[in-house]
């Protein structure tokens, strides 16, 4: 499903990763880890086409992305260490944008069903008409998340997903994450936490190694 191999990253003309490898398939789950600044948020905007890698390649479903980069994009999610939200919008008006920037297709009463499901499960229905300044931390990162989750993409990559959550919101989103897998999607994340379910078997890239 997706491969990388023997990827370099540069940043500031200083090679930061070396030789990074892995294979990820599908219903499979990865964390990344690795020391304070080794680089996981540059490897993660490497993986979804932010940031150029000096060398090496990325595969999906076996066809290098440089080859088919608008295939690939349209296939992943991801989740920013920023939750880019518009403050002066409300929670759907943010949902709704972002939904039709990364979606071909845009059904008002199927979107409508989904997102009352997905914000109901986050706790956060109630925040539906709210605009993003009066939220919380954790209601901000909650709304990024349902941004993920209403996507319908294959590969989710996500970078600390559970900062600001509280234990339920976090039961919450393994859940959302076992449903995702089991309908053979895939999920790359990193996080310092380490309060995951106990049924779940979480692939670790240790960064470290490629520095």
């Amino acid at each position: 499903m997706f491969e990388v191999k023997n990827l370099y990253i540069d940043i500031s003309d200083k090679t930061i990763l070396k030789n990074v490898c892995f294979v990820l398939n599908k219903a499979q789950i990865l964390q990344i880890t690795g020391q304070n600044g080794i680089g996981k948020t540059s490897f993660l905007k490497s993986l979804v086409n932010l940031l150029n890698p000096v060398s090496g390649n990325i595969y999906w479903n076996g066809v290098d992305i440089k080859s088919n980069k608008l295939d690939y994009i349209n296939n992943i999610s991801y989740l920013s260490h920023k939750n880019y939200l518009n403050e002066s919008l409300t929670v759907q008006e943010n949902l709704e944008y972002f939904y039709k920037l990364f979606n071909s297709s845009f059904n008002k009463k199927e979107f409508d069903l989904n997102l009352k499901s997905i914000l109901s499960k986050l706790n956060i229905l109630n925040k539906r008409y709210s605009q993003a300044f009066k939220l919380s931390q954790g209601q901000k990162q909650k709304v990024a998340l349902a941004r993920v989750f209403l996507s319908n993409k294959k590969l989710w990559i996500l970078d600390e997903p559970l900062v600001a959550l509280d234990t339920k919101s976090k039961e919450v989103f393994w859940d959302i994450i076992k449903s995702h897998l089991s309908n053979n999607g895939a999920v790359i994340f990193t996080s310092h936490q380490n309060d995951f379910i106990d049924n779940l078997d979480i692939q670790k890239l240790n960064l470290d190694e490629f520095a």
